[in-house]
């Protein structure tokens, strides 16, 4: 998992799902996702340093609909899996 902790988004879309007290999060490969504060905080419950210092990091599987004129809804946490490797961290 990547964790990047400084997420600039500048867009109409960005700032309604702030609103709404969604966060962004970023998958590589994948197109900008938007997930619930209580959802991200199953991504987050542990400090990514943490996780570095452990030698671990986590996969998680999120779910998520085709909106009807592009892009994706909210997407939530189906289930997430410790794996044995270094997680990435960003700025």
């Amino acid at each position: 998992m990547q964790y990047k902790f400084v997420e600039l988004e500048l867009s109409n879309r960005g700032f309604l799902e702030s609103l709404l007290g969604n966060a962004p999060i970023r998958i590589d490969g994948a197109p900008l996702l938007y997930i619930s504060a209580s959802e991200k905080e199953k991504l987050w419950s542990v400090s990514p340093w943490e996780l570095q210092e452990k030698g671990y990091t986590l996969r998680a599987t999120l779910e998520t609909q085709t909106l009807l004129f592009g892009g994706f809804g909210v997407a939530s946490v189906v289930h997430i899996v410790p794996v044995n490797e270094s997680p990435q961290i960003r700025k």
